[in-house]
């Protein structure tokens, strides 16, 4: 038995179809799907949280765009297994640019707000999680026709992998393989 913990990208929310096919394909796992903040800081606090509450093991990261950055974080500085897709790997230069523009969660409409505080932290998350990176446990899917982030920059950026699947289509959603990162999770839980 495992702990799945599904991070979300940005201006998404836990529930989604993603972590409801997580949910459906491991019902004897724990799987948890948190709606998180944009804030690193309460990211943090919030997803260190769920950890220390988990009971089954391993704990197994999986997450998409935004969410992917946070899995592999989270598996490098707590320890764990990330499945990323379409991962972001340079958050604090992508959300530079959303700086006082008017942003709306694509879920719930919610306002988002992103600060130079955020972008300050993002990069200090992210020099973390360079300085403590290891690949052999990272499993990641990238899509070529991914339309938001640019998976040679994601594959530079991180170098090496578990395992590395690079799909000619998905888009950034990566919804049509879903599929392959549900098949790829029966092989480690």
């Amino acid at each position: 038995m495992s702990t799945i913990i599904y991070l979300h990208g940005f201006g998404s929310t836990g529930v989604s179809p993603k972590s409801q096919a997580l949910l459906e394909a491991f019902p004897g796992d724990t799987v948890l799907a948190p709606t998180m903040s944009v804030t690193p800081s309460e990211i943090i606090d919030q997803i260190t949280a769920v950890v220390r509450a988990a009971t089954s093991f391993p704990v197994i990261f999986v997450g998409t765009s935004l969410g992917g950055f946070w899995a592999n974080y989270f598996a490098q500085t707590c320890g764990g297994i990330a499945v990323i897709v379409n991962p972001a790997t340079r958050p604090a230069e992508s959300l530079a640019a959303k700086i006082g523009k008017d942003i709306r969660n694509y879920q719930t409409g919610e306002q988002i707000s992103i600060t130079q505080a955020d972008i300050e932290q993002y990069a200090a998350c992210r020099d973390a999680l360079m300085r403590e990176y290891n690949g052999a446990t990272i499993y990641a899917f990238f899509a070529k026709n991914d339309e938001v982030l640019d998976y040679n920059v994601a594959i530079s950026d991180l170098k090496f992998f578990k395992t590395c699947v690079v799909t000619e289509d998905g888009g950034h959603r990566f919804d049509e393989n879903w599929g392959q990162v549900i098949d790829l999770l029966r092989t480690i839980v």
